[in-house]
């Protein structure tokens, strides 16, 4: 995910689990690596708060194409970030 300019992330997890839901439904995000950590970083903290208690309470619609697609792009992004460092 490339890097987006004056845009404040306001949702931080390092779940990729949980990251992979919020990209599943179109949260806009990017990453970044901290002393071999990776987080994602994600715009809209109240709709990432809203989704991950829809998916924690079974209420989460998810169109399993999107998710399958989203786990395969958060598992890009941990392991280029564990190889480039």
């Amino acid at each position: 995910m490339g890097k987006m300019n004056k845009t404040t992330f306001a949702y931080k997890t390092r779940d990729s689990e949980t990251a992979s839901i919020c990209v599943s439904q179109k949260q806009k995000f990017t990453s970044q690596n901290n002393n071999g950590v990776v987080w994602f970083l994600f715009e809209n903290s109240e709709a990432c708060e809203a989704i991950i208690s829809a998916h924690i309470n079974g209420e989460l619609n998810v169109i399993s194409k999107d998710l399958t697609n989203a786990m395969h792009e958060i598992k890009k992004i941990i392991l280029r970030q564990k190889y480039n460092d």
